[in-house]
């Protein structure tokens, strides 16, 4: 029985179940900072071999599926395009995409700017999973939740972060918001950041 389903019973199950569920069941706390919505936009720096750049990101939708444009500009190529995530990917999918060359995506199997429900659930629960973040499988331990620092409309701000990292030293940010569980930061064959939200 999924952790979710588990936590929906809670609400009508006998004080025995329930107390067998709790054990196994903590909600998502409210997040902190702000709302996603059409029209924000997401900056992220990315640090690679070819410099440093950003990387920007313009929501269009987060229900019932994430869309975005994107655009970057590295070694002056200007890249850009559209990425669908569809609902599948958006709740089971475990694999970071990272790599964008330009043109429009839909991803069924992968995430990218969001992490997945699994991912983030996983996370919130102190739990190892499985995940791929750009160099091929491996586990993701949760290490700790902290404050990540942002900009949210030109003023100074924090929203609470799950951090987790890899036995090869990768590591990952994800937001704790389990509407939007953005990724803060990867650290990865590159590193990508999300600096600014407007």
């Amino acid at each position: 029985m999924s952790s979710r389903l588990s936590c929906a019973l809670l609400r009508f199950a006998s004080p025995f179940a329930v107390l067998a569920l709790a054990a196994g069941c903590s909600q998502p706390r409210p997040p902190t900072g702000p709302s996603l919505q059409p029209g924000t936009r997401l900056v992220y720096q990315v640090e690679s071999e070819g410099g440093p750049y950003p990387f920007l990101v313009d929501v269009e939708a987060t229900a019932p599926q994430a869309v975005f444009q994107y655009t970057f500009d590295p070694g002056g190529r200007g890249l850009s395009g559209r990425v669908v995530l569809t609902p599948n990917a958006q709740a089971t999918a475990t694999r970071l995409h990272t790599d964008f060359g330009g043109g429009d995506l839909t991803l069924e199997d992968a995430t990218t700017v969001w992490a997945s429900d699994t991912v983030y659930d996983a996370l919130r629960r102190r739990r190892a999973v499985e995940v791929d973040l750009g160099s091929g499988a491996e586990t993701l331990e949760y290490v700790d939740t902290v404050p990540y620092a942002v900009q949210v409309q030109g003023q100074p701000a924090e929203l609470r972060a799950f951090h987790g990292t890899t036995a090869a030293g990768h590591a990952l940010w994800v937001w704790d918001n389990a509407a939007n569980p953005l990724v803060l930061r990867l650290e990865e064959r590159f590193t990508v950041a999300l600096q600014e939200i407007w």
